[in-house]
């Protein structure tokens, strides 16, 4: 009896090819061609392990790059100031109490002296811009009222530049009745209910928008009598940036006005069909920035103003040939000029001394002053932030070194090559646990000299070894610059940064706030490398590498060493050969080869199966003519 078995083989094309072998020939092909195939699937399985090896690799460079990208947005975000371990805010060692906010805000900073702070500020002594403020844009009420002038006439209103709605005014007794009638008219009208109203104001008739929509009383379309209306006619009643110069009375199509500041003048052309906000934008244009411009539909007026502040900054404002400027609510030939501030400060231990500033916002002997109004304020310096500033600076070095001994754990970590990835039939026999226990021992050693790793942590040991030029303070145990601060004397941890004297660290921060400040967050000017380098403090330094191997604080773009080695695929070529050699090229080609390794390995397989299958034609073949025989020689 000649033994048989069935199997489902996978076909090229991924299905499933249903095979009945081995039932003439007695032969166990499948066993036979599971043996006869071991040298291929080993090579399936070795590109398989080199692949998943790979793998590995870029989930440790993306765990150490999201490490760094944490530090980055705790400590390099410069949205905020907490967040910025390079604001000077951060090294300020002193509290400030006391002072009036209605007269100016202070603040303590590097280079600050403990004591009590007076300033004064007399009564028109701040700093202000040149400002040419506008009238009031905003026509929305009849220039009088009588009811024979207003009744059976009409009033045309547009919404949104849309279709003008006509109503028929039917005056009352009274004015309000008449404004009643009105308004009843405006509610029957679907497009015109909710937009807009009427009400009576001081013996006049006001039109009052009631949503954003923007309202315009048509000029021809409306009637009534005696010029009533005559200011109203033609205008938005409510005005916003989007109105146009012609919605505003603008006559001529096009006109144009001069701005004279600080003795350059520039022309600023408009057309009918400009919104206030193109007047906007076209004067800030002209004049590189030198002169805003804004409009507020609060208070409905134009403003006109110089960007900074002081006696400097002038502004002189005449008309063209039109009368943009009256549209605009600015008398023609306006002059205004700014004004500097004027404040008396004394100092612990000083004398009042009174000073001058272009701007409400000034720092004098580490001291931040913005003014806010007039009248006295005084405050009392201490140096008991101390602690905030060192707890500041120790928060980042723990940070920093929790990622650069991971990174050198990684480093100095041996592989074992007793532990290779589990190929798919080795999983099979394993329990989950088994294979989490296998695949952490796989895993050790995958960066095991790195060389992007390596040369980052030389970068950032360098960076904070290398003396700051021009601090006078230093990194290390000894010499009169010491701060407390060392480089690991431990050989397996050389990156790490330890505070070996906290209290040295902290009387550097109270007794040197300036030089710890330029220590750490200075930015150098200079556009020779080296010499960048050395003026850098050692935290911008550190922003600097992080920005050059994880890319920028809150982005994700691949373009940095180690984000653009792990994430960025450059080749996607039939040969898998137009790369740069990142991880995911690799991965991209190793791919190429197990699906190359696999369509050999289907394709020798289904030789084989279909020569067993010859044989077990053949031997049907001889069965028969043996049964043949046999009936004919018992016969």
């Amino acid at each position: 009896m000649s033994s048989s078995s069935v199997t489902a083989a996978s076909g090229n094309s991924g299905g499933q090819k249903l095979r009945i072998t081995g039932m003439a020939s007695g032969l166990d092909v499948d066993a036979t061609v599971k043996k006869m195939l071991e040298g291929d699937q080993a090579k399936v399985d070795k590109a398989q392990q080199d692949q998943q090896i790979i793998k590995w690799k870029q989930e440790a460079y993306q765990d150490i790059i999201k490490d760094i990208k944490d530090l980055q947005s705790a400590f390099f975000d410069s949205t905020s100031a907490d967040k910025n371990i390079l604001s000077a805010s951060n090294y300020s060692a002193f509290d400030v109490t006391g002072g009036t906010s209605a007269v100016a805000t202070i603040t303590a900073g590097a280079g600050a002296k403990t004591g009590t702070y007076k300033i004064s500020v007399g009564a028109g002594n701040l700093a202000s811009k040149a400002s040419a403020v506008g009238s009031n844009i905003v026509q929305n009420t009849s220039n009088g009222y009588n009811a024979g002038n207003w009744n059976g006439q009409k009033i045309g209103f547009s919404i949104n530049g849309g279709t003008v709605q006509e109503i028929t005014v039917t005056s009352g007794v009274t004015i309000s009745d008449t404004v009643n009638n009105i308004n009843s008219q405006i509610n029957s009208n679907s497009t015109l209910k909710g937009k807009v109203q009427a009400v009576v104001s001081g013996g006049n008739i006001q039109f009052q928008t009631l949503s954003d929509s923007s309202v315009k009383i048509d000029s021809a379309k409306t009637t009534i009598l005696n010029d009533e209306m005559k200011d109203i006619k033609g205008k938005v009643i409510n005005p916003s940036t989007s109105t146009t110069l012609g919605d505003l009375g603008l006559s001529d199509t096009t006109d144009s006005f001069n701005i004279t500041f600080n003795g350059t003048t520039k022309t600023i052309s408009v057309k009918s069909t400009d919104k206030l906000s193109d007047v906007i934008n076209n004067i800030s244009t002209a004049t590189g920035g030198a002169v805003t411009a804004s409009f507020s539909q609060l208070t409905g007026k134009f403003t006109i103003e110089s960007a900074n502040s002081g006696s400097s900054q002038s502004i002189v404002i005449a008309k063209g040939t039109g009368n943009t400027l009256t549209a605009l609510g600015i008398a023609d030939g306006t002059s205004t000029t700014g004004t500097d501030a004027t404040v008396t400060i004394t100092p612990p231990g000083g004398t009042a001394t009174t000073i001058t500033k272009s701007t409400n916002n000034f720092t004098i002997d580490g001291m931040s002053y913005s003014l806010t109004g007039t009248g006295d304020s005084t405050v009392t310096v201490s140096s008991t932030a101390t602690d905030k500033v060192y707890d500041k600076i120790k928060g980042f070095i723990d940070k920093y070194n929790a990622i650069v001994d991971k990174i050198q754990t990684k480093l100095y970590e041996k592989k074992d090559t007793d532990y290779k990835p589990l190929t798919d039939a080795q999983k099979a026999a394993m329990t989950d646990s088994q294979i989490t226990s296998w695949e952490t021992k796989a895993k050790v050693g995958l960066l095991r000299n790195d060389e992007n790793l390596e040369s980052m942590l030389s970068s950032l040991k360098t960076a904070f070894t290398t003396g700051v030029t021009g601090v006078g303070l230093s990194v290390g145990k000894y010499g009169s610059g010491s701060i407390g601060l060392d480089t690991s004397t431990d050989y397996s941890t050389p990156g790490h940064i330890d505070i070996v004297d906290s209290q040295k660290l902290k009387d550097a921060i109270s007794a040197n706030g300036e030089q710890i400040l330029k220590m750490f967050t200075n930015v150098s000017t200079s556009t020779d490398k080296q010499t960048k380098f050395n003026d850098s403090g050692i935290f911008y330094r550190i922003k600097n590498i992080f920005e050059d191997n994880v890319g920028f604080t809150n982005t994700t773009l691949n373009t940095a060493t180690l984000t653009k080695y792990a994430n960025k695929q450059d080749d996607f070529s039939m040969t898998g050969t137009s790369g740069t050699d990142t991880l995911p090229d690799q991965i991209y080609q190793q791919q190429l080869l197990i699906d190359k390794l696999k369509t050999a390995l289907s394709d020798k397989s289904e030789s084989y199966y279909q020569k067993f299958s010859k044989l077990e034609t053949a031997m049907n073949t001889l069965n028969s003519q043996q049964s043949y025989i046999s009936q004919m020689i018992g016969s």
